[in-house]
C-alpha cells in the first residue's frame, strides 16, 4: 500500500489493504434528498440582463450542456454576482476561467448488498 494512503484509512482497512485483501464498503441505507428551495432555478430558461454576463452564461452552457446540476449552479452564482460584474467587469472573465473545472476523476465502486448482490456505483473525485 502506498505510504501516502496510509493516513487516510482507518486501522482496519489499512491491515487489510496491506494483506492486498478485497475491502467492500456499504453504502448508507438511508437516503435523504435535498431540501427544496424557495426559488428553483432551471438553467434552460435563464437569462442576464448585462450582454457580457449573458455571453459567458451562452459559452458555458454550450460546453457544459448534459451537466444540468452544474449550470443551475453557475446560473445562481452568476445571478448573484451580476451588480459586481457590472461594476467590475474584469472580474467577469475571472469567474469564466475558475467555473472551467480542472478535472475530474470517475471511478467505478463495486459493493455486495443485503441480498449478497453485486453492483457497481460511480465514484467522483
Amino acid at each position: 500500500m502506498p505510504a501516502m494512503l496510509a493516513p487516510l484509512m482507518p486501522r482496519s482497512l489499512e491491515s487489510a489493504a496491506s494483506n492486498n485483501a478485497v475491502v467492500f464498503a456499504r453504502p448508507p441505507t438511508t437516503f435523504s434528498p435535498t431540501p427544496a428551495r424557495e426559488k428553483e432555478v432551471h438553467a434552460e430558461d435563464t437569462s442576464f440582463q448585462n450582454e457580457s454576463v449573458q455571453g459567458v452564461w451562452e459559452r458555458l452552457k454550450l460546453r457544459n450542456m448534459h451537466e444540468s446540476e452544474y449550470l443551475q449552479a453557475v446560473a445562481e452564482v452568476l445571478e448573484t454576482m451580476q451588480p459586481v460584474f457590472e461594476k467590475h467587469p474584469k472580474y467577469l472573465s475571472v469567474f469564466e476561467r475558475m467555473a472551467e473545472p480542472e478535472r475530474m476523476i470517475m471511478f467505478r465502486v463495486p459493493w455486495v448488498d443485503d441480498s449478497g448482490n453485486t453492483r457497481v456505483n460511480r465514484g467522483f473525485r
